[in-house]
């Protein structure tokens, strides 16, 4: 609280949403990359004839996925990171720091951690992939949809997931925030 109480002191209201578009930058192209690099990677590995996507593919499509996710906008992360922890009165735009970027350090300068980064995002996401499909299998059966693909797209089965996530996500949110909340 101390940390938002000097920003909004010293910033105003902008100073919290430094980076904001950095941010936007990285996420966008970064969540295009995730889901369509895992797709694309299922589907090498998806039964042409049930649909199922055996774990081995799930596991190898998740991981390829995560790694996409950081390659894709590292560079718009970096440039983000810079500005979040910038201070003074002159905030400059993600153009002049990722320039700054290019003409101190290179091109190499804006994957700095990339492969810690990319270590770090392929066991985590494979593991994130496999259990969203096994948490599918469970709540909408092993047979495949009428649409070829992910079972989400049957009308019925969204129906649970959506049921299940008003649920879930409140329990889950006060668990992930518990610690926080006792720190603070």
């Amino acid at each position: 609280m101390d940390c938002i109480a000097k920003t909004l002191a010293a910033e105003g209201p902008p100073g919290i949403f430094r980076g904001l578009g950095s941010t936007l930058v990285r996420e966008i192209p970064g969540n295009v990359a995730w889901f369509g690099v895992y797709e694309l990677v299922g589907s090498l590995f998806r039964n042409k004839d049930t649909g199922e996507l055996p774990s081995s593919g799930c596991i190898f499509a998740g991981a390829s996925a995560g790694v996409a996710y950081w390659t894709l906008p590292f560079p718009a992360d970096t440039v983000k990171t810079r500005l979040q922890v910038m201070s003074g009165q002159r905030n400059p735009g993600f153009m002049e720091v990722l320039r700054s970027i290019v003409q101190t350090e290179g091109i190499r300068g804006l994957y700095r951690g990339w492969m810690v980064t990319a270590l770090r995002a392929a066991p985590s996401n494979a593991a994130v992939f496999y259990t969203y499909e096994l948490c599918l299998k469970v709540l909408t059966g092993p047979e495949p949809s009428e649409v070829r693909g992910h079972p989400q797209h049957d009308t019925q089965s969204a129906q649970v997931l959506v049921e299940m996530d008003r649920f879930v996500a409140p329990v889950s949110y006060t668990h992930l925030t518990l610690p926080t909340k006792r720190i603070v």
